[in-house]
């Protein structure tokens, strides 16, 4: 599964303000994504990606992907088999004229489960509550 979706981040938000756009996906796991900051970003947006109140990417806390006509892009290993299926991007823009928007773009692998297997583990009643 493939989803794309486009961020609009108003012009004159600061750092302190962020916006929070959800990006709703379905149950699975991530194996890819990729941010493209279009020309004329000017490294002035910042996003990150989090998922259940903790910051996905970038993996180190205080920072935020910048570009300017760049694609940052990724190999990863996410589980989102939990509900609610949404990724969340926080962005700022220190740009004083233009809002911008940047792109997203995630590819999943559906889970698929063996109702047998399921059947199995809960007779073990190790989980799977």
């Amino acid at each position: 599964m493939n989803y794309f979706y486009d961020v609009l981040t108003p012009n004159n938000t600061p750092i302190t303000s962020i916006i929070t756009t959800p990006i709703k996906l379905t149950s699975g796991t991530i194996d890819y994504m990729s941010i493209f900051f279009p020309f004329g970003c000017a490294a002035l947006v910042g996003v990150q990606i989090w998922h259940f109140g903790y910051q996905l990417f970038p993996t180190n806390r205080t920072a935020y992907y910048l570009g300017d006509n760049a694609l940052i892009q990724f190999n990863t290993i996410v589980d989102v088999s939990e509900e609610p299926y949404t990724l969340y991007i926080k962005s700022y823009n220190l740009d004083d004229l233009y809002d911008h928007t940047i792109y997203v773009n995630v590819n999943m692998t559906r889970t698929i489960v063996n109702n047998n297997v399921v059947k199995f583990i809960k007779s073990l009643g190790i989980g799977l509550e």
